[in-house]
């Protein structure tokens, strides 16, 4: 029967399953429930820092838009290029929204080296210009990431039965995110 777990996970509570099963149905729907419940609670808390580096990027794009926009109207923007560090102070208005952010952890923890790292983890494209790294995100490419860190945890969570989710940064121009 499907169980709705790949990899690690199913390794792990296949066993499980199989010994809740020859107790009986009820327990079976149980330890089913739990797992359920404990793997969107997993999901929950992978890719935190995916989901606000994702949202800075969004952040910098609706800046290079605005700024754009009041120049010439109708512009389009394909793709925003950018360096780590420029990307920081996006990174510190993300995780204030989020409700995530401390001072002194904020600048100790998030540094241009560690936002490259995610940026280059996350597949961004990375080219160098006089010996620095030049990040390039499309529009399109931007809302891969949000479908891939940010909606999938939405689904995780739904399918839960209950953790609550806010609004989609990319559908709204509040500051409310994931």
């Amino acid at each position: 029967e499907a169980l709705g777990l790949y990899g690690h996970d199913r390794e792990v509570w296949l066993p499980i399953f199989t010994i809740a099963s020859l107790i009986g149905s009820d327990i079976l729907k149980d330890v089913k429930g739990y797992a359920e419940e404990l793997g969107a609670i997993k999901q929950q808390y992978e890719y935190q820092e995916e989901r606000l580096i994702t949202r800075a990027i969004l952040l910098l794009y609706r800046d290079v838009y605005q700024q754009s926009s009041s120049l010439e109207p109708n512009v389009h923007i394909p793709s925003v290029e950018f360096q780590a560090s420029t990307l920081l102070p996006y990174v510190k208005q993300a995780a204030m929204e989020a409700g995530e952010y401390d001072e002194g952890v904020f600048e100790r923890y998030w540094t241009s080296r560690r936002v490259g790292r995610l940026l280059t983890k996350m597949k961004i494209f990375k080219r160098t210009i006089r010996g620095r790294s030049v990040y390039t995100v499309s529009a399109s490419q931007l809302r891969g990431l949000f479908k891939r860190y940010v909606l999938f945890r939405r689904y995780i969570g739904r399918a839960s039965g209950g953790l609550p989710v806010k609004q989609s940064a990319l559908t709204t121009t509040k500051s409310t995110t994931w």
